[in-house]
């Protein structure tokens, strides 16, 4: 029976050293951003980097060193109290549109292995090397830049297989009974190659 075609980015499933997940989340602040493939606006599964001008979204792949997957975000317009992973003005925002600064909640990349679909048939198992990218098509019915819109979620996904390299390795397989990883849109965990405090060879 064929996979379940549902690209939600990268979601955050074990850590490496047995840690809680949710303990490992951070907090960062990112100013308002041109719109884009490349510094647009911010979803739920989309791994981020930061350079000397602040958070770089978008097309973060090869050669880029990740510094977290996002996790959540919220705008700073909270008069009282802590800002949370919401916008006040619509809670049924689920993003943080290009044009808001504010602030994303990720989970660091260094420990902790990540779920991801396949965009095609790629056969992977663990130990080889993988690239990621979007998907050309949103299950949701809007798709904007990287991410939909009508989701908060990122549309990226696994897309081609490295023998040599890749911008992810796969550490596991996900086991459940609806996936079957020798056909398209197959689940993985994977751990990022190149982060921002340390590459990871293996």
């Amino acid at each position: 029976m064929a996979n379940t075609d549902r690209a939600n980015g990268f979601t955050p499933s074990k850590t490496l050293s047995g840690a809680a997940v949710t303990g490992l989340i951070k907090k960062i602040a990112v100013a308002a951003r041109s719109a884009g493939n490349t510094s647009g606006d911010i979803y739920i599964g989309q791994p981020i980097a930061v350079s000397d001008t602040g958070v770089v979204t978008g097309a973060v792949s090869a050669g880029v060193d990740v510094l977290g997957v996002v996790v959540g975000v919220g705008t700073d317009n909270i008069e009282h109290g802590e800002t949370g992973m919401f916008t006040a003005d619509s809670l049924e925002q689920r993003y943080l549109p290009d044009a808001s600064a504010g602030f994303v909640w990720y989970a660091p990349v260094e420990d902790v292995l990540f779920e991801c679909q396949t965009g095609a048939d790629l056969d992977l198992s663990p130990g080889m090397g993988a690239d990621f990218g979007l998907t050309t098509t949103d299950f949701a019915g809007t798709e904007t830049g990287h991410g939909s819109q009508t989701t908060g979620r990122s549309l990226m996904e696994l897309s081609s297989a490295n023998a040599t390299a890749g911008d992810v390795r796969v550490v596991e397989d996900v086991t459940t009974p609806d996936n079957d990883t020798s056909l398209t849109n197959a689940r993985h965990l994977v751990r990022f190659r190149l982060t921002r405090f340390g590459s990871n060879s293996a």
